[in-house]
C-alpha cells in the first residue's frame, strides 16, 4: 500500500526531490575538504591530552624516533616529571593451532622518555573546512541545475511532446 501511494503520479516531484536531496547530502558526506599540517612544538607545551597526532620524536642529542603506527600516551609521576611511553607490537612467534590456522604471538614493547631528554615533538593536525566543502559542491550542484535548465530549454524550442 505504501509503495503505491510513493510510487504514484501525485508523489512524482516529491521523489524526485526526496533523491536529489539524498545525492547532495551524499556528496558533502563524503567529498569533504582537509588539511593536514605539520608542525613542531617543545615538550613544555605538551598536555596530557593532545588533539593531534605525534608522528616523530626528536631527542637532544639528535636521535629522531618515528611514532607513525605507534600508541603514544604522557604519564606523570608523583614528582611531577612527565614522560612519553610509545607503544608497538612485535610479533614474537608464530605457532600452528590447526589444520591451516595459526596463531601470533605478539609482545607489546614500550619505550619510555623522559620530557627533559625531548628537544621537539613533530605533530600532525588535520582540520577539516566545512565552509569548503559547501561551497564546492554547491558551486557544482548549481552548474549542474545550470545545464539541466538549458538542456529543458532547447527540448521546449524544438517542441517537447508529451505521449505518443
Amino acid at each position: 500500500m505504501i509503495y503505491s501511494k510513493i510510487n504514484s503520479l501525485k508523489m512524482k516531484s516529491g521523489r524526485n526531490t526526496v533523491c536529489l536531496i539524498l545525492i547532495f547530502s551524499l556528496i558533502v558526506t563524503f567529498s569533504s575538504c582537509m588539511t593536514t599540517d605539520t608542525s613542531y612544538i617543545s615538550p613544555a607545551s605538551v598536555n596530557s591530552k593532545p588533539k593531534s597526532v605525534i608522528t616523530k620524536v626528536i631527542l637532544k642529542n639528535g636521535t629522531q624516533i618515528n611514532c607513525k603506527d605507534k600508541k603514544v600516551k604522557f604519564e606523570e609521576t608523583f614528582g611531577n616529571e612527565k614522560f612519553i611511553v610509545i607503544s608497538y607490537n612485535k610479533n614474537t612467534d608464530s605457532v600452528k593451532i590447526g589444520e591451516d590456522r595459526y596463531s601470533i604471538k605478539v609482545k607489546v614493547i614500550e619505550d619510555r622518555i623522559s620530557m627533559n631528554d625531548i628537544s621537539k615533538i613533530e605533530i600532525e593536525e588535520s582540520r577539516f573546512s566545512t565552509g569548503k566543502t559547501l561551497l564546492i559542491t554547491g558551486g557544482v550542484f548549481v552548474l549542474l541545475m545550470i545545464v539541466f535548465a538549458i538542456g529543458i530549454g532547447t527540448t521546449m524550442e524544438k517542441g517537447f511532446k508529451f505521449g505518443n
